[in-house]
């Protein structure tokens, strides 16, 4: 019957967004969701747009994931999703060297304090310091709290500042920190 129609049709797109959000699910899965509800807005559509851009990336098609990023209308995420949105689309930007952009995603990543904080404040550094802006990464390098998995790379990115900028005195303080630390 006709009142059945929204429920068939709410049902359909739950099987086709299971099907695209699987571990199984491919880039054609969700293409194919993406195209039939394109005018979605909610948790479905997100997730499989997210899905698609995280393997368009492993098959390392990163132009054709950044149109999508480039995409994504940010205001209506939740505050998971927009986390989860901003750190895929800075990996995306960091791996392609475009550190400025990626830049812009971790700072604002790093407001979030949550799933993605240690990589925010590692990548926003390393992307500072790839641009030689090398104030704004030290400093944040030499925060990273040394529970973090990237506090050794985080200190040995220092060191590395600390002798560009011919700050000796600091570059020997840390590099004989780092030699009994990291022996």
């Amino acid at each position: 019957a006709e009142s059945d129609k929204p429920k068939m049709d709410k049902c359909l797109e739950y099987v086709l967004y299971s099907k695209a959000c699987s571990s199984s699910g491919t880039i054609q899965d969700c293409k194919d969701y993406m195209n039939k509800y394109t005018w979605k807005t909610g948790d479905y559509f997100f997730k499989v747009e997210d899905k698609l851009m995280m393997l368009l990336c492993k098959e390392g098609k990163f132009d054709e994931a950044m149109k999508y990023y480039n995409q994504v209308n940010d205001l209506h995420l939740s505050e998971e999703d927009a986390e989860e949105y901003l750190f895929t689309k800075g990996y995306t930007l960091l791996t392609e060297k475009k550190y400025k952009e990626a830049s812009r995603c971790f700072y604002a990543l790093t407001g979030f304090n949550k799933k993605y904080k240690d990589e925010a404040e590692y990548y926003y550094a390393y992307c500072e310091f790839s641009q030689q802006n090398y104030t704004d990464a030290i400093e944040t390098f030499i925060n990273i709290e040394e529970n973090s998995k990237f506090y050794e790379a985080a200190q040995f990115h220092a060191l590395q500042i600390y002798d560009r900028l011919q700050y000796r005195t600091q570059a020997v303080e840390l590099g004989k920190k780092l030699v009994k630390q990291f022996p």
